[in-house]
This record gives structure tokens, sequence and C-alpha cells, in this order.
């Protein structure tokens, strides 16, 4: 990613910005070398913006306001998956599949910020919970279990579209007859959620395909 490549990431992603802007002034076909720079370039200014979206903290600091963060991210994250989206359109087939490999990351991503607050209730949460559990002892923890469930209620539609896309970046290899570290890792991620289904192979060896 951008991010790992060096001091200055502006100078990294304007870089990016004019391969994939000459190739499109160009009007240059695809599939083709060129294409395939492109290709990488749009890649990897997504992955700027991947970066941005993972390091970014999710943060609830009001209970009331709970379901307008959790739908700002949500639109956040659907954004980010057209971004990767763009990179389809130059025809490469080892971008391609890292793009779509990318489109669950992304969820993946979403998923573990709403696991994170779940465990950190917001400062009203808090302060009601030890109210009821000073007015009545049984009631502690209720209000920090009741904020808990209603974050934890988004976690499984969120996690099904990363194995949605994960999936696809699947059915889209075997249709290219392409396999890659890409393609590998989209199978070791659905392992882990899907084991009978999609058992992952440790000594799998995968066309080798360089970023």
């Amino acid at each position: 990613a951008i991010a790992d490549q060096g001091r200055d990431r502006g100078a990294s992603a304007r870089a990016y910005q004019k391969v994939r802007d000459e190739f499109i002034a160009r009007r240059l076909p695809s599939p083709s070398p060129a294409a395939a720079a492109a290709a990488k370039a749009e890649f990897l200014l997504a992955e700027e913006k991947l970066y941005s979206f993972r390091a970014r903290p999710f943060k609830l600091t009001d209970s009331k306001r709970a379901a307008a963060v959790l739908q700002a991210s949500m639109t956040e994250a659907k954004a980010l998956q057209g971004e990767y989206q763009k990179v389809w359109d130059y025809k490469d087939a080892t971008w391609t599949l890292a793009s779509m490999l990318r489109r669950g990351d992304v969820f993946f991503e979403f998923a573990q910020k709403l696991l994170k607050a779940a465990d950190n209730p917001p400062d009203d949460v808090k302060a009601l919970g030890k109210k009821a559990c000073r007015a009545d002892p049984t009631l502690c923890g209720e209000a920090e279990t009741q904020y808990k469930d209603g974050i934890l209620q988004y976690v499984q539609p969120v996690e099904e579209e990363a194995k949605t896309q994960w999936k696809s970046t699947l059915e889209r290899a075997a249709q290219l007859g392409v396999t890659n570290e890409y393609v590998k890792k989209a199978r070791e991620n659905l392992s882990k959620y899907l084991p009978d289904e999609f058992p992952f192979v440790k000594d799998e060896r995968p066309q080798r395909e360089e970023p």
C-alpha cells in the first residue's frame, strides 16, 4: 500500500493518479500492459483509503447517536468497496481479483470495529449502568449488556458481506482459470468462518503475482 512505500504518501498517490489518468486520457485498450499498470495504480489508491479506514478509530461517545454513527460507517464502507470496483474497468485478472478480495476485507475491518465498540460502551451507558446497579444490584451490568447486544446485531450481516465478497473472488478466479496470492487469501479468510466448505491447504502454492 502507499502507506508502506515511503515517507511521502502524497507524492506516491500523485504518481499513481498520473499513471491512471494518463491511461484514461489516452484511451488505451484493456486488457493490455498499460491497463495492468493503470489497474495496479487504481488498486493502490484504494489501498490508501482502506489504510485510513482501518486506522480511524470507531468511537461511540453517546448511545443516542449510535444508529447515525453506524450508518455513516456503513456508507463509508460501501463507498470504499466502490473504489475497489473501479479496478475492474481495466480488465486485468490479477488486480481484479485483488480488488475483489479487498471488497470483502473492507467489511471484515468494519466488523472488527463493531466488535471493539461493543466492548467499550459510551459514557452515558456506563453512567446508566452504575445508577441502575446502585438502585438494584440485580441490574448490575444490564445496561452494558443491552448496549453490547445492540451493537453485535450488526456484526453478523457485516461479516456476511465480507464472506460474500470473498466467495465472489473464488468464483471469479475459477472463471478466469487463475490462482494467485489474492485467491489464496480469500480462501484462507473463508476457511476461518466456513472450514468445512472452504478448507485451507497450507502448502498450496499459488502463482506469485507481485503487487
